[in-house]
């Protein structure tokens, strides 16, 4: 089974949507991380689960995570027996934030 690595960005675009969901509800808030990490969990035991992003050379892929009307989506990068969760972002913003800060 794949091991599941979280990247300072990842973790950081993670807060980002935890913090933005807190200003307008903190119970929301807490339902989004709950939601994001439970279904990041299915990458370990299902790691092509995510669409492929031609865009990037390698094996980088997303996977959408629903919520409410709209959801989430995880950008990740299969590397052997490695699941690398690079950046997470609403599925209404425009790309990821792929920097560390």
């Amino acid at each position: 089974m794949p091991r599941l690595i979280w990247t300072p960005t990842a973790l950081k675009t993670l807060k980002e949507a935890r913090d933005f969901m807190h200003q307008k509800s903190p119970e929301v808030a807490i339902m989004v991380i709950r939601t994001i990490r439970s279904h990041i969990k299915t990458l370990e035991s299902h790691p092509k689960v995510g669409r492929p992003v031609t865009e990037l050379a390698g094996d980088f892929r997303e996977y959408v995570v629903p919520f409410g009307s709209s959801g989430y989506v995880v950008l990740y990068r299969l590397h052997q027996e490695t699941v690398l969760l690079l950046s997470i972002r609403h599925q209404r913003q425009a790309g990821y934030s792929l920097q560390q800060r």
